[in-house]
């Protein structure tokens, strides 16, 4: 008989999961503070402009809100390890013991126990070159089942090599690989802001930027902004590198835009082309290192 106990996990060792429910998306902080956040990117050139705005901080919010249910509770990089590990175990576990199956076992395995062989029939089926059936049900499980422990043991071998042990503190591997609530806030934050404002946003901590940024954050958690958001030590240093990305696509366009017409100019001027070439690879280059501080995610 097949045991019917509960299979739900205990609290504590609950199964992390990558979506959030409808209550934790919405919003539970006041309307005046989305109204102050979508006052923050006008004056609007009309109702519809206006419209586009508030839209634009409802998704902030329930990202924000999102990102904050999804970073509570994600395993750490010592349980990910452990946890593959034991797959790993139980799974070379697994094909140990269909190896090791009897005959009579696995003959009424390849039959699904339908057939009922009589004295002769099973010594003679068991003591043939295929043994019990023609179609013997282990060789696919086997297969696969080696095949997918030799894919957890190279994962395994990758994930320790990416990922730096702990040094402790409030970490998880969802905020190594997606980044923390509060600095996507500032990542998304930023483009919709220079959606309306463009080139106005700084690092200034009290600037219009942030305080728009802890409008949203007030409107989305319902918690008191100036002591709960904690945006201050990422703000600066992100801007800067945003500001720096910016200008420095600008650039790129530049250098891009003289290459292509050295190249449309008869006769080529080889030297120049080797020039543009090499200070466009050594630009793009540098703006790889700028973007990775604008998203600090990336280093891990």
């Amino acid at each position: 008989m097949v045991s019917r106990a509960s299979t739900r996990p205990s609290k504590e060792n609950a199964r992390w999961t990558a979506t959030a429910t409808e209550a934790q998306l919405s919003p539970r902080g006041e309307q005046r503070f989305s109204e102050e956040a979508v006052s923050a990117l006008g004056p609007f050139v009309d109702q519809r402009a206006k419209i586009d705005a508030e839209h634009e901080v409802e998704k902030l919010a329930r990202s924000l809100n999102r990102h904050l249910a999804l970073e509570q509770g994600a395993p750490r990089r010592g349980t990910v390890i452990s946890r593959l590990e034991k797959v790993r175990k139980v799974a070379i576990s697994l094909e140990k013991h269909l190896q090791d199956l009897d005959d009579l076992t696995l003959y009424m395995l390849s039959t699904g126990a339908m057939e009922a062989p009589g004295f002769y029939e099973l010594p003679k089926k068991a003591g043939s070159q295929k043994r019990v059936s023609d179609q013997d049900p282990r060789k696919n499980a086997t297969a696969r089942l080696r095949n997918f422990i030799h894919r957890v043991t190279v994962t395994l071998e990758i994930f320790e090599g990416r990922f730096a042990p702990d040094v402790g503190g409030n970490t998880n591997m969802y905020k190594k690989i997606i980044g923390t609530a509060r600095l996507d806030l500032i990542q998304q934050g930023v483009f919709v802001f220079e959606k309306y404002k463009r080139g106005m946003a700084s690092g200034h901590v009290g600037g219009k930027f942030h305080r728009f940024l802890l409008a949203v954050f007030e409107y989305a958690t319902g918690k008191e902004a100036e002591t709960n958001a904690r945006l201050e030590s990422h703000l600066k240093p992100m801007l800067k590198a945003f500001r720096e990305r910016r200008e420095g696509d600008i650039e790129l366009e530049k250098i891009w835009l003289a290459l292509q017409a050295a190249k449309s100019m008869m006769p080529r001027d080889e030297a120049r082309m080797k020039r543009l070439e090499a200070k466009f690879a050594n630009k793009l280059e540098s703006l790889g290192k700028i973007w990775s501080r604008f998203v600090p995610q990336m280093r891990d």
